[in-house]
């Protein structure tokens, strides 16, 4: 999952950390969790000055970065996927279940590695898993999951109610 030569393993790991702060910061808190999570599960208002930031400043500072070290063939260290690519690749599915994608005529070879790393690697099946249940309503979501192989359990862990978890942002 990591590269052998020790300074690309550096890299994947910082790539890695980049992933879970800087990348879901603005695709998964400023965008999924706005515009997805806040109106339709906790009812509660958009932070529209948030996704607007978002939108015009971070995302462009984030791809622009993710385009600087993104290769144009491959892989992000060769031929196989590996820890680096896996960890940024599912925030662009949050982003695209909100109406974001990575624009191919201003990133393309972002947009070459994410299309590599959804169609090549096992991220397609969970991704396909992924977008039925964020676009199916609840009450169908057991018999779809069962269709893909997968059953939900009886009762969540807090009897089904929703609510914030411990890193959701104030």
């Amino acid at each position: 999952m990591l590269p052998t030569d020790p300074k690309d393993r550096a890299r994947a790991r910082w790539i890695e950390e980049y992933a879970d702060t800087r990348l879901f910061d603005v695709l998964g808190w400023k965008l999924f969790f706005q515009l997805a999570i806040k109106p339709r599960i906790l009812k509660e208002e958009i932070d529209r000055d948030a996704v607007e930031k978002a939108k015009t400043v971070e995302i462009p500072e984030t791809f622009d970065y993710l385009e600087s070290v993104t290769p144009g063939t491959g892989f992000l260290f060769g031929a196989t996927a590996g820890l680096a690519d896996f960890s940024l690749a599912p925030a662009f599915l949050n982003a695209r279940v909100v109406g974001v994608e990575v624009d191919a005529g201003r990133w393309p070879k972002l947009a070459g590695w994410l299309g590599r790393v959804e169609r090549e690697t096992p991220l397609a099946r969970l991704n396909d898993v992924a977008m039925a249940f964020m676009t199916t309503k609840v009450a169908d979501q057991p018999a779809m999951m069962a269709e893909h192989g997968y059953v939900l359990a009886d009762r969540s862990h807090d009897g089904g109610r929703a609510m914030r978890g411990p890193m959701s942002p104030t």
